[in-house]
């Protein structure tokens, strides 16, 4: 089945993704809007059809920073190291992300989607506390690497 018989409508924002997907350059894209309008739906089914590795992590409501970062690994090691017996979870943020760009380095000749969806919910008060989701800062992977770069948020309420 192809994307377009499963995403009805939406077609600016396929464009705008295929048009992400095919550039030649690092893109970072912002899916934002109200909760349970299909923002992740339409994300993961539109990459499901592309010849790309797909990196979610998913925040978790009320998690602290080490379960947080236990859930990153998990998705790192089934991305890019399916057959690798352990991957030790890092301890921070920033560790985890030079993780990341260590583990698309190595897949150099595959295009890459880096999805981050609830990201508020890894930067939630009990995360930060514990050296949550980046300490609330920004960190842009450098422009070297060809990677596509998705974030999605819902807004709380």
């Amino acid at each position: 089945m192809s994307t377009k018989e499963i995403i009805i409508g939406r077609e600016h924002e396929k464009a705008q993704l295929e048009k992400a997907f095919n550039s030649k350059k690092a893109e970072f894209i912002v899916a934002y809007g109200r909760r349970r309008v299909g923002k992740t739906y339409l994300i993961r089914r539109f990459f499901s059809n592309k010849k790309c590795l797909f990196f979610q992590l998913t925040g978790i409501h009320k998690a602290s920073a080490k379960v947080q970062l236990q859930e990153f690994t998990k998705e790192l090691k089934q991305v890019f190291y399916p057959g690798k017996l352990q991957l030790t979870a890092p301890t921070n943020w920033f560790d985890a992300l030079e993780l990341l760009t260590e583990a698309m380095t190595q897949q150099a000749q595959q295009q890459k989607v880096v999805y981050l969806t609830n990201s508020c919910y890894a930067s939630n008060m009990k995360s930060l506390r514990d050296g949550g989701f980046l300490g609330g800062r920004i960190a842009i992977l450098p422009p070297k690497f060809e990677h596509k770069l998705c974030l999605c948020s819902n807004s709380k309420q």
